[in-house]
């Protein structure tokens, strides 16, 4: 059997979300932009350690799994981000390069402060070699589409990416929930997403929040786009900002 790819209880007591309930959490994405209607306020709480005041990507360190993205659907996510940034670039920080564009499968650690952070990357590091030693996943490939612009949390733009049926989106959960066994997320659910621009740290008035809220709504309304995520594409990065990642080795 499969090390971690079984439907399992997890330590809340619930089983692997279903397919089905994956979609109705995330049929709010159908909103034009879950954000206010008055001028915008960040949350600082997450986006401060990660942007500077004039708009820079912050010193920012930690470790992750994400999957690479195809060409294809970097130049996707690329002619969004140029829409956004030409249309309203005062809601925006500074802006991620296309090389930068991924699907984060499951965060690890993250700090401003390097040393405080390196014990439990280098940990995170040898129990993922360790993990997937044993690992025998038995799929080389997952069927996306992406979906939705929506606003995560008060610190991004992200595009929303779903799984194309209940197999591919058991084979994604599936990975998220063996990479638990590294060190498990803060929040029990996984949101596929790729993050497209992070919002500007001091916020932005009425007139800028009424047009950003159009532009995203007629980008939502564009022609959707189906990929594959590849393992191949699945990597161990650690990072030292927003905007660069390293990988540190593929996962198969």
């Amino acid at each position: 059997m499969t090390r971690g790819m079984t439907r399992k209880h997890l330590e809340n007591g619930d089983v692997m979300e279903s397919y089905t309930h994956y979609l109705d959490r995330i049929s709010f994405l159908r909103a034009k932009l879950l954000i206010s209607d008055t001028s915008f306020v960040p949350n600082h709480i997450n986006l401060v350690p990660k942007i500077s005041k004039n708009g820079n990507f912050s010193p920012f360190f930690g470790d992750s799994v994400i999957f690479r993205l195809n060409d294809e659907l970097k130049h996707f996510v690329n002619m969004i981000s140029l829409r956004l940034y030409h249309s309203v670039p005062g809601c925006f920080a500074e802006r991620l390069t296309p090389d930068t564009y991924h699907m984060t499968l499951h965060d690890l650690s993250a700090d401003r402060d390097k040393y405080k952070v390196a014990s439990d990357c280098f940990d995170n590091e040898i129990k993922l070699i360790s993990l997937m030693k044993d690992a025998d996943i038995g799929f080389d490939s997952i069927k996306m589409k992406t979906s939705y612009l929506f606003n995560m949390v008060n610190t991004s733009i992200v595009l929303a990416v779903v799984p194309e049926d209940e197999k591919e989106w058991e084979k994604l959960e599936g990975l998220y929930r063996l990479i638990d066994e590294v060190r498990m997320c803060p929040y029990p659910y996984l949101m596929p997403h790729i993050t497209v621009a992070y919002f500007n740290v001091n916020g932005f008035d009425d007139e800028n929040l009424k047009y950003l809220k159009k532009v995203i709504f007629e980008l939502n309304n564009q022609d959707r786009m189906r990929f594959l995520l590849s393992l191949h594409d699945l990597s161990y990065v650690k990072f030292t900002s927003m905007m660069e990642y390293t990988d540190v080795f593929r996962l198969f």
